[in-house]
């Protein structure tokens, strides 16, 4: 598995040797109590589960994932549905066991509701080799359909497997998933894949700058789609060994285009920017959040967020502290260095490092 889908399992998983039962709360007006998702405490026998993924189309109507461990202490992921401000029973995603050989190891990375009980969700599980398989399962009209493999992956060249890492969907049985494929040398590639009147076609390879495909990482953090036929999504390569670059990538009339490095965050050695979020409202009408290095020192990392309009992306904007604010942390701050050029800084503000 590639090093980065590492750091998917330990922050997305809720997972520890004493853990009890994955929880969930209803999104209603007031806020409810929290309650053990029904159904878990049956699936959940090795006592190590949580929830990865949560979609909500209106109050009170929602559907989650998550993972839990059985009884013979393997890592299975499971589903659950809420209906006017009621959960049902978590169940096993379908299908997943018997495309997965009863693989050891099943991992629901995200979920994305068009409308009540039309959602989707994906991950990977490991195959008989040990390695990371895409998958994605869909849901219409409340029913769980059986999981199947990502198409295309092989076709891309992926020996060292695949996985899910996050989906937008608008309409039913129209959806964009993103995630990551690993080459022979497990160096990440970043891929979509589009579902069209309910069919996954296969997946494609995304392009960007020069080194975008050439360094040992490219992965896409999170999608945002507004039409069955626009989306915009954004993520990270390395250049070289150790230079993070952040990028956002955008399809418009069905057609991915060529990614694009975030405008002001630049890539630094042992360290450098990464897009977490993205969010839009409209074609070529997206917000972007993340994070970047200190130059001077790469052990520390700040905000930033960054703005789509009409097509064309801003600058980013830094969320770092001036070093007025940071001189009244009780600990010793960061050497207050000139911020990267090219990011606009927005003042004192709270801390809100990414670390």
């Amino acid at each position: 598995m590639g090093r980065r889908l590492l750091r998917f399992v330990c922050l997305l998983g809720v997972f520890g040797a004493t853990a009890a039962a994955a929880l969930a709360a209803s999104p209603s007006v007031t806020t409810g109590t929290a309650i053990e998702v029904p159904g878990t405490a049956a699936l959940n026998v090795g006592a190590a589960a949580g929830i990865n993924a949560i979609s909500c189309t209106s109050p009170g109507v929602c559907s989650l994932a998550g993972e839990y461990t059985d009884g013979a202490k393997r890592d299975l992921s499971f589903v659950a549905d809420e209906n006017n401000g009621t959960w049902g029973n978590a169940t096993e995603i379908p299908g997943l066991e018997s495309i997965s050989g009863h693989s050891s190891e099943e991992r629901v990375f995200t979920i994305s509701c068009a409308k009540a009980g039309s959602c989707s969700a994906g991950g990977y599980y490991r195959d008989g080799n040990g390695n990371p398989q895409a998958f994605l399962v869909n849901e219409k009209n409340g029913v769980w359909a059986n999981a199947v493999k990502v198409p295309g992956t092989k076709a891309l060249g992926a020996p060292g497997g695949s996985a899910v890492l996050s989906l937008s969907c608008v309409k039913a049985g129209f959806c964009v998933g993103s995630g990551v494929y690993f080459t022979s040398h497990d160096e990440g590639r970043a891929f979509v894949v589009t579902e069209k009147n309910g069919a996954w076609k296969n997946a494609v390879k995304l392009t960007g700058p020069s080194g975008f495909s050439a360094g040992s990482d490219t992965e896409v953090s999170d999608i945002s789609c507004t039409t069955t036929s626009t989306c915009a999504a954004g993520g990270y390569y390395v250049i070289g060994v150790s230079k993070l670059q952040a990028f956002v990538v955008r399809e418009t009339s069905g057609v991915w285009r060529k990614a694009q490095n975030v405008p002001g965050v630049p890539a630094i050695l042992n360290g450098g920017s990464v897009v977490n979020s993205i969010s839009c409202t409209a074609s070529g009408q997206c917000a972007a959040g993340g994070s970047y290095s200190d130059p001077a020192n790469t052990d520390y990392d700040f905000p930033f967020v960054v703005s789509e309009k009409n097509g064309v992306w801003a600058k980013a904007t830094s969320c770092r502290l001036s070093a007025t604010a940071r001189s009244t942390r009780s600990r010793a701050p960061p050497p207050a260095t000139a911020l990267p050029a090219g990011i606009t800084s927005t003042g004192p503000m709270s801390d809100t490092r990414s670390r």
